[in-house]
């Protein structure tokens, strides 16, 4: 992960093979490395995904993860999207990070997609493993 060459390598690498990234999320978006946050403008959810059977929300995440091997210590940075609904109309789409992991050592950026059906007022994470998708998108 030290090299240009391991970066490269590890970018792109998908952790549902079944849902890759961009099978899911047809839209454009841009990430921000140093200021961590990803931004997808006119986000609509009927036309930028691909939306699981039965899903009623979904809920896109940015995490960034520093691991320092030398010292075997990590550090991760979560910014979760609240749910948004599947039928929601067109809007900017913004997740900003509180602050990038502050270890020594490459900064993995993760993009996840992930759908809910709501039943009963309450939220059901939908796990059949066909459309909620993770993938490494950027190593700094």
């Amino acid at each position: 992960m030290e090299t240009a060459e391991g970066k490269q390598l590890l970018e792109g690498f998908e952790f549902n093979k079944h849902a890759p990234l961009s099978m899911i999320l047809k839209a454009s978006y841009h990430l921000d490395t140093a200021t961590g946050s990803l931004s997808i403008p006119g986000f609509h959810p009927a036309e930028h995904l691909v939306i699981a059977e039965a899903a009623t929300h979904v809920r896109l995440a940015l995490a960034c993860a520093a691991i320092n091997a030398e010292n075997e210590t990590k550090e991760t940075v979560y910014a979760e999207q609240q749910l948004i609904p599947t039928t929601a109309g067109p809007s900017d789409l913004t997740l900003v990070l509180d602050h990038l992991p502050e270890l020594e050592g490459a900064l993995m950026f993760y993009v996840l997609v992930e759908f809910f059906q709501e039943m009963n007022g309450e939220q059901y994470i939908l796990r059949s493993g066909s459309h909620n998708a993770l993938q490494l998108v950027k190593v700094v």
